[in-house]
C-alpha cells in the first residue's frame, strides 16, 4: 500500500515531520520513507523534505501525485 497521497497530504496541511507525527495507527516506518523518497522523485518535496510550490499543486488532485503530475 502505497502511502504517497497521504504524506503529501499531511505535508500540505503543514506537518513537515511525518517520520515522527503522532499518528493513531502508526504505518511502517519503510512506507513513510518510501513515500518520501517517491515524493522527491516528483519533486514534490526537496532535499530537505519541504513541500514544494509543485508539490502545493499537486496537493489539490484527488489523485496519486504521480498521475497528478501526468496531468500537469
Amino acid at each position: 500500500m502505497s502511502l504517497t497521497s497521504t504524506v503529501l497530504t499531511l505535508k500540505s496541511l503543514g506537518i513537515e515531520d511525518v517520520l515522527n507525527f503522532d499518528y493513531m495507527d502508526r504505518p511502517k516506518q519503510e512506507q513513510l520513507e518510501e513515500s518520501l523518497k517517491q515524493l522527491f522523485y516528483l519533486e514534490a518535496v526537496d532535499c530537505h523534505g519541504f513541500l514544494t510550490s509543485l508539490g502545493e499543486e499537486l496537493s489539490k488532485f484527488p489523485l496519486n501525485p504521480s498521475f497528478a503530475k501526468t496531468i500537469l
